[in-house]
Parts: C-alpha cells; structure tokens; sequence
C-alpha cells in the first residue's frame, strides 16, 4: 500500500492505493582487487606493515516476496567498486607457488586484476502460501497417478552468491634503466651517476654509501636512464650483502657500466670479481654490451699505468670462466668490454668520452623511459560464504619483496 499522489482533500479518491510487488532485485557483485600503473608511484612503501587489504563486499539477493515498492523495471545486477592499488611503473604480477605471470604494468594505462570479486546473490522470489498450496495439490495428483514432482530446495542458496577470490602475493622491486653501474663498494659510481646525469646522490668517502638504486637522466646520452646500484661483494649472487637484492636491477638494462677503482691495489681483480659475480647470479648478464671506467685517474696515475689496466681488463674479460671446481665453463661466452674509458668522477675528467661510449652502445630512440619495478604473487581462493572484496599481507618474501593477501 502506497500513498495516492493524486489524492486531493474534498475529492473521492482514495488516501491510499494498493500496488503489486515489484520485482526482487539481485545482490550486488563484490569488489575487485587491482593493481594499476601510477607514474607518481616511486616505491612499495605504502603495501608494508603486514597490511590485509580487502575490497567493498557485495550483498546478497532478496529471497522475500517482493520490496513491497512501486513496480518498476527491472534493475541491472551492481557491483562494487574495486580497490584500486598505484604501484611503479613495470610491476609483474605471478602467482605465489606457482609462480603463474598475471600481467606486467609497464606505462600509465596498464592494470592487473589480482582478486575478483565474489558473484552477487541472485533476486529470488518466494512462493506465497496460494502457490505453494497448489503445488502440493499438484504433487498429490501426480503422486495418485504414479509419478512425482521433484521441487528444488535450493532456491535459498542462489541468493547468497558466490564467494570471491583470496590470494598471497609478492612485490619485488627492479629498477629499469638503459644503462646500470655496478662496482665493488666506494669505486665512485654515484659520483659518476651525478657527472652524467642531474642526480644528485649521496656522495661520501665510505663504502655502502649508497643502499638503495639512483635514477638519472643523461641529456647528453639520449635522454637515456642510468641507475646508479649499491656497491657489490664476493658473494653477492648468494645474498651477501644483499646482493641478490642489488643484482636483479639489472635485469632489464641494456647496457652495463663497469666502474672500477683504477686507484686500488689490483683493479683488474676487483673487475674480475663483479664479473663473476654477475654471472653466477645471471649468465645472461655477463653476454650483454658493457664498457669500464677506470675512476679516479686524478689520483696520480700515468699513462702506463693505464695502459696496464687496459690492457688487463681486456684479457680479463675474454678469460675462460670457471666454476668453483677450476674447470672450464661450456656455453658461455661473455664479450668483451666494449670501450675501457680512464675517468675522474671528482674532477670531471673523461665524461665526454663516456657519454661517447654509451651513445654507441645504446640505438637511437633508446631511453625513452624509465622507472621502478615491481613483482608480485597471488594464491588461493577463499571459502568462505557471500561475496567478498580483497586484502595485502606483507613479508620478507625472497630478495626484499613484499608479501601480501588479497581479497576479491
């Protein structure tokens, strides 16, 4: 019963009118989980702290007999808005376990759906007691003429939906860049990085100044992106300290830089270390273009003594490699340094013919962009009733990822 709108005082019509139920309207789809591209995203800072994200559930169906309401046209089944996760630009997403790649959000526009959302429950309309009298009439006859009706009491179920998806997940974080330096600790990369590009990292004279990767632009290189590692040490493809964390920045770089202490006791040691340790970690790594800077020529060094170096470097490079028996490795042929560039960091001496040296080895138009990188993992589904959103747990994971739980 509803109010009469064309009810007027001193006229017959009735204060009161009586409409026909309308339609159950279905329950509403539960919230996805998604990852998405944000350019002004540096880090995964904001997905740490053992956080449990979960998007807006869903509801459930109207099992009643009507909403007792005006009729009206039937209504399209909702859902609810999905919970929208910024992440840096180049997050992969697998699966956790399994390992299964979901996606890859490479430039602004990209998005992954990591948890759907569980299905809403559907608009079910009970029987009134006139209908479900007939039908027990009809079952008796069919009953007296030896047959059967068969009713379906799950009817209720429909109205609760389905439930939605529950995963684990990884974030790792890689830095893209066109050119990567590695180095043992103090050779002077970051003063480099601030040579060759606008960066301006932190600079002292000790090692493991620098602990996490910095990014610059070099103008002069085709706008290419240079990211500046944390120093490496023997046994940095085990995960001393932190190695494997370092070294898988280096994973989409196309070009390596070399920047070796010419100033130390054995330079061509220290560039035989970082070598090996590359191709412990990636063979790959080792047949990729790479050139070497010889720093801190303006501690003395003379010509021969440069040449020494040169000379050395080159023949350390093209070495056969051995495995920790001493024996010959098949199957990889590392390439040799494509220039050895004598270089001052501190006094700018040599820039021009390192920025020379990339200009060969990156094609033109390379460099384009740049960014940080992610990685990520997702797991199983939940059981548990009606439709759901999402949620994040972190954890150490491997490497310095983040872990986290998701609902959808």
């Amino acid at each position: 019963m509803v109010k009469n709108f064309k009810y007027k005082p001193g006229r017959s019509d009735p204060k009161k009118i009586f409409l026909p139920d309308s339609e159950p309207c279905p329950g509403q789809d539960g919230g996805d989980v998604v990852f998405y591209c944000d350019t002004a995203c540096q880090s995964l800072l904001h997905l740490q702290d053992g956080q449990f994200l979960q998007a807006q559930s869903g509801a459930r169906g109207n099992p009643s007999e009507g909403t007792r309401g005006p009729k009206r046209r039937q209504q399209e089944q909702r859902q609810a808005p999905a919970l929208k996760i910024p992440v840096p630009a180049g997050t992969l997403v697998r699966r956790k376990g399994s390992g299964k790649v979901l996606g890859e959000l490479l430039k602004p526009g990209d998005f992954v759906v990591a948890a759907r959302g569980g299905r809403g429950g559907l608009g079910v309309k009970r029987r009134s007691r006139e209908q479900n009298q007939r039908f027990r009439a009809k079952q008796r006859e069919a009953e007296a003429e030896g047959g059967m009706i068969v009713e379906d009491k799950n009817w209720k179920a429909d109205t609760r939906g389905l439930s939605g998806e529950r995963v684990t997940v990884q974030l790792l974080l890689r830095v893209v860049a066109d050119v990567g330096l590695v180095g043992l600790p103090n050779a002077g990369k970051s003063s480099l990085l601030k040579q060759l590009t606008n960066a301006s990292p932190e600079i002292a004279n000790y090692p493991f100044t620098t602990l996490t990767p910095n990014l610059g632009v070099a103008d002069g290189v085709g706008r290419a992106t240079l990211a500046d590692l944390p120093g490496l040490i023997d046994g940095a493809h085990r995960g001393r300290g932190l190695g494997r964390i370092f070294l898988r920045h280096l994973r989409r770089a196309k070009v390596i830089m070399h920047v070796v202490d010419a100033s130390a006791e054995d330079p061509v040691a220290d560039y035989r270390v970082i070598r090996d340790e590359l191709r412990m970690y990636n063979p790959e790594y080792v047949r990729r273009p790479h050139l070497v800077c010889l720093n801190k020529i303006d501690l003395g060094l003379d010509e021969a003594r440069l040449a020494a170096l040169r000379d050395g470097v080159l023949a350390a490079a093209v070495a056969p490699l051995l495995d920790t028996e001493g024996e010959a490795i098949e199957g990889i042929e590392p390439l040799p340094p494509a220039a050895v560039v004598p270089v001052s960091a501190f006094a700018g001496l040599g820039v021009d013919a390192v920025q020379d040296a990339l200009r060969e080895l990156l094609p033109p138009g390379e460099g384009e962009e740049g960014g940080g990188f992610a990685d990520l993992d997702l797991g199983e589904l939940d059981d548990g009733e009606g439709p759901a959103g999402a949620g994040f747990e972190d954890d150490d994971g491997d490497g310095g990822g983040e872990w986290g739980e998701f609902e959808g």
